[in-house]
């Protein structure tokens, strides 16, 4: 009986918790592979502790944005991109799950080949320390 209670207990608690998708105060190198007209493209940012992301968006190996944004407690989130040549801007939403994290692009910082796009990146551990290339 009292392993019961402890089973159940121990089941209330766990379901009210959310597991960290995203490792806060890591450096992340993340390629989302070309979709349609939109190329390859590398992102290199970091989370700091108050969940703050900044970094730099590249093409074929060309830093062509700024990256600012935020890491919302679900694992949601918004970076805007600032070209760093031109006038360019874009933002980026997306979510980071067990499933996989989705990168959707609007605007033409990222390349006009890029605004409207959603880019996908399979799996859950792209986030999780140093799989994804990242170390901190």
């Amino acid at each position: 009986m009292k392993r019961c209670l402890l089973a159940l207990a121990t089941t209330l608690l766990l379901a009210g918790c959310h597991v960290e998708q995203v490792q806060l105060g890591e450096v992340f190198i993340v390629h989302t592979p070309p979709t349609g007209a939109c190329p390859r493209l590398q992102w290199q940012f970091v989370v700091d502790a108050r969940r703050a992301i900044s970094g730099t968006l590249t093409r074929g190996y060309m830093p062509i944005g700024r990256l600012a944004g935020v890491l919302n407690p679900d694992d949601t989130f918004r970076m805007d991109i600032a070209a760093l040549t031109g006038s360019g801007t874009g933002t980026v939403r997306g979510a980071v799950t067990s499933q996989g994290t989705t990168f959707r692009i609007d605007g033409d910082a990222a390349g006009p080949g890029c605004d409207g796009r959603t880019l996908y990146l399979p799996g859950g551990r792209w986030f999780q320390g140093n799989y994804s290339g990242g170390g901190g």
